[in-house]
């Protein structure tokens, strides 16, 4: 116990902020009405800015200010934030998970691009000051390893919404091939086949996609279940940081993967493929299977597909397991509240600093996680005995669109920019029994081979930008080609060694001094 409380704090740390000694200091200060917020846009295409959404409206309404907006394009964010970066012309309130800046964090502050905010968290944000003194984790690691905090935290008020991520599967079509839903990953070879070979969707075409994925890293997840490893950092069985991608087992996985491949099973588009393909393979009828969110997916493909097919079923399967070992999750955000260094920054150009950290704090307390995660009151939700309520508009929409759809134009339940309200989240993502039944599975899942997020110096963090972004690079084009067949996958030995040739022990021992100092903490 003591072990998983020291877990869940070490995550904490780095939502909550990375500070360094001589952060930056405020530059200039005046009464602005207005503030200007960089952050990516979840709402995307049913918003095509946040000022669209009726509960930022009110929001600024509240408290007499303009927020203008600026959203990166999803594909392009790092992109574009390094280019912001480059500039040096930051706006206000920049979201983003901050370790992408070089050094990280702590490095961003100490050069005098963000704010040290202890002092302004002290006497203007009393909800996130409140949530610190009562949970001695999310105060410890708020201030991180020194002591000071530059990054305001999104996180959750409660884990049981990371279990929203999984494996799913066309229930309706393995009741009409007679089929079990699959636990190992010799099951999922053989539905998937079965999937391929036998006309599940019935209009006597071979056009099944049994497999349909939007991306590498969907499928991928599935590695867990060659001993719980994955293609990045886990904690190996001995309780040490390993690279996945060079143990024997990947490579096993990676085998598996490319017989998939060759057979048919794995959408052969996968590579280039985004959420709005996975979108339409699922809902017209020829995508069998695939990972997704219990939300923003099943929930949209269960609403869209029964105006045409009332038959339509999907349901979550238990992560795979392999020879006899144990489901392993694939989603690391079941574990942890947020993510190391993902939060809010405060420019030092900011001209209203105060204003700023009095509308995120509001977002931090009742009243504003209430807006941004239920929406207005009497549209989208009702107030009742038991709590809180969504209205029909969002749970049983006229216009067939899913509760996530259906709320999307009013709040950001799915990715509030400050702190998830977990009632809210559940009253979304349980509209049907099947997401519920898939979130009580999910939360079963071993989780211990899911690697912390550390609070490293900007020192450490060099280190690792300087090894990793290499490769990375050289990772993904290399699990392309074995998967595709491009190269035989007797050449992941060379990949392997290529890999440590080209420092991955450096950025291991960095991780492994970070590990063991949280241990030891």
């Amino acid at each position: 116990m003591k072990k998983s409380k020291k877990l869940l704090l070490l995550t904490l740390a780095g939502v909550l902020a990375l500070s360094g000694a001589g952060c930056g200091e405020k530059k200039t200060t005046s009464n602005s009405d207005s503030i200007t917020w960089w952050v990516a846009n979840q709402a995307a295409p049913i918003a095509k800015s946040y000022d669209e959404i009726a509960s930022i409206q009110k929001l600024q309404e509240k408290f007499g200010v303009d927020i203008e907006f600026f959203h990166p394009s999803t594909e392009q964010e790092t992109e574009q934030f390094n280019i912001m970066a480059a500039s040096g012309d930051f706006k206000d309130i920049v979201s983003y998970n901050w370790n992408g800046y070089v050094g990280g964090p702590v490095k961003a502050a100490n050069d005098g691009a963000i704010l040290v905010l202890d002092e302004y968290v002290e006497k203007h944000m009393p909800n996130l000051t409140k949530w610190m003194s009562e949970n001695e984790g999310i105060n410890y690691l708020a201030r991180g390893y020194n002591g000071s905090i530059c990054v305001l935290p999104t996180f959750t008020d409660n884990l049981i919404t990371g279990a929203v991520f999984g494996p799913q599967i066309r229930k309706d079509w393995l009741d009409k091939l007679g089929l079990a839903l699959p636990e190992t990953i010799e099951d999922w070879y053989n539905v998937l086949t079965a999937f391929k070979t036998q006309d599940p969707n019935g209009n006597g075409e071979a056009d099944e996609i049994p497999f349909a994925a939007d991306g590498l890293a969907t499928f991928m997840r599935f590695s867990r279940a060659f001993g719980g490893v994955e293609d990045d950092f886990y904690i190996s069985e001995d309780g040490k940081i390993e690279f996945g991608f060079i143990e024997p087992e990947f490579k096993e996985f990676l085998t598996e993967m490319n017989k998939w491949y060759k057979e048919g099973l794995i959408d052969s588009e996968y590579a280039a493929a985004d959420s709005s393909n996975l979108d339409a393979k699922m809902i017209t009828n020829i995508g069998g299977a695939y990972i997704g969110y219990s939300g923003s997916s099943m929930s949209k493909y269960l609403a869209a597909a029964r105006v045409e097919n009332p038959e339509y079923s999907i349901a979550a399967t238990q992560w795979p397991t392999h020879n006899g070992g144990q489901p392993y999750s694939g989603y690391n955000y079941q574990k942890f509240p947020g993510t190391a260094g993902k939060g809010m920054a405060i420019a030092t150009t900011n001209k209203n600093v105060e204003k700023s950290l009095e509308i995120i704090d509001y977002l931090y307390g009742t009243e504003g996680s209430e807006l941004l995660n239920w929406g207005i009151e009497g549209e989208t939700y009702t107030k009742g005995e038991n709590g809180n309520v969504f209205t029909d508009y969002v749970m049983n929409n006229p216009e067939n669109k899913s509760p996530v759809e259906a709320i999307t134009a009013y709040a950001l339940t799915q990715y509030p920019v400050a702190m998830y309200n977990s009632e809210a989240f559940m009253a979304l993502n349980t509209a049907f029994d099947e997401q519920r039944a898939a979130m009580e599975l999910w939360n079963q899942a071993n989780l211990d081979r899911i690697m912390p997020t550390f609070t490293i110096s900007p020192e450490e963090q060099s280190k690792i930008t300087k090894v990793m972004d290499d490769i990375y690079m050289y990772r993904n084009e290399w699990t392309h080609k074995l998967i595709m067949g491009v190269e035989p996958i007797d050449k992941w030995d060379e990949v392997a060694a290529k890999i440590k040739d080209m420092g991955i022990d450096q950025a291991i021992s960095v991780y492994q001094a970070a590990y063991e100092r949280y241990l030891n903490q």
